[in-house]
C-alpha cells in the first residue's frame, strides 16, 4: 500500500473502534527454577523387604532462574490486516506494544527476593523386592516461605516448598573393594 497520512490512520481507528474490540489482551506466563542442596537427616525403621523414613531436612538455595514471556493479541489490529504494509506501522506497534509480532522474553537470575536456607519434614516408604529391585516414594513438606516479600493484602498467603518424588532403583550392595577401603 504506500505512505497513507497518520491522520487518516488515527480518523480509520477510531472508526472501527467505534464498531469493534479495542482491548488489549496482555498474557505472562512466567516459571521459576529454584535449585536447592538439600539435607535429610531421617530415621528408618525396617520390616522385612518394607522400610519407612522420616525426618527434618535443611536446604541452601544455590541458584535461582525465573522466565517471563509476555505477549499482546489486539483485535483490532488483527482485523486491520493491511496494517503490516503501511511504512513504519509495524515498527510503530512494536515500541507501542512490545510483545504483539513477537513474545517479549525475560530472564531474571537474582537470588535476593527468595529466603536462601529453606526447612521442614520428609517422609518416605519403600519396598525390595527379592530380586534387589526397590521402588519408593516420598513427600517434603518445607515449612519456611520462599519468597522474602509480604504482598499487601496477603497476610496468610504462603508459598512453600512441597513434592513427591517416586522412584525405581537396583540395590548394588557393598562390593569388595568397597568394604577393604571403608573398613
Amino acid at each position: 500500500m504506500g505512505n497513507i497520512p497518520d491522520s487518516t490512520i488515527a480518523d480509520l481507528v477510531n472508526l472501527v473502534s467505534d464498531y469493534a474490540n479495542t482491548d488489549i489482551i496482555t498474557r505472562t506466563e512466567s516459571s521459576t527454577n529454584l535449585t536447592y542442596l538439600k539435607v535429610p537427616l531421617k530415621v528408618s525403621y525396617s520390616h522385612k523387604n518394607l522400610k519407612f523414613s522420616a525426618g527434618p531436612y535443611a536446604s541452601f538455595l544455590l541458584k535461582a532462574l525465573t522466565k517471563e514471556v509476555t505477549t499482546q493479541e489486539i483485535p483490532l489490529l488483527k482485523a486491520l490486516t493491511f496494517i503490516d504494509d503501511i511504512e513504519g506501522a509495524k515498527y510503530a506497534v512494536s515500541m507501542l506494544y512490545p510483545g504483539y509480532y513477537s513474545p517479549d522474553e525475560e530472564t531474571n537470575t537474582k537470588k535476593k527476593q527468595y529466603n536462601e536456607w529453606d526447612y521442614g519434614f520428609v517422609a518416605g516408604i519403600s519396598y525390595t523386592f527379592d530380586s534387589k529391585f526397590f521402588i519408593s516414594a516420598s513427600y517434603s513438606y518445607g515449612l519456611e516461605n520462599f519468597y522474602k516479600r509480604e504482598i499487601e493484602g496477603y497476610s496468610t498467603w504462603r508459598e512453600n516448598h512441597s513434592f513427591v518424588r517416586f522412584s525405581l532403583g537396583y540395590d548394588i550392595g557393598k562390593s569388595e573393594i568397597v568394604s577393604k577401603v571403608m573398613f
